[in-house]
């Protein structure tokens, strides 16, 4: 790998991230189908996550993209993490 320590690490990070969004709206599913409005959200998350730039980019425009990529990316992953499927199996007595 070419580059410092920090701009690796961050490729690596971005690069996980955007991969897993991506994954996640592709697929369609996330402990249950997901919408289409959500699947385009994590699409659109990923986007912004992965914008076309270095790593390390430091422009205002780059780091608000990513920013806003990673907190819809995980208040996406939070609002999946806290609703419930109510519970179809029986319990047999």
């Amino acid at each position: 790998m070419i580059g410092t320590m920090s701009s690796v690490v961050a490729a690596i990070t971005f690069a996980t991230l955007a991969t897993a969004s991506m994954s996640i709206g592709f697929s369609g599913w996330l402990r249950e189908h997901l919408s289409w409005l959500t699947r385009l959200l994590y699409v659109v998350a990923a986007v912004l996550i992965a914008w076309p730039a270095a790593a390390t980019d430091t422009s205002i425009a780059v780091l608000g993209a990513r920013v806003i990529g990673i907190v819809l990316f995980a208040g996406l992953l939070f609002k999946a993490s806290i609703q419930t499927k109510p519970n179809t199996m029986k319990a047999e007595v």
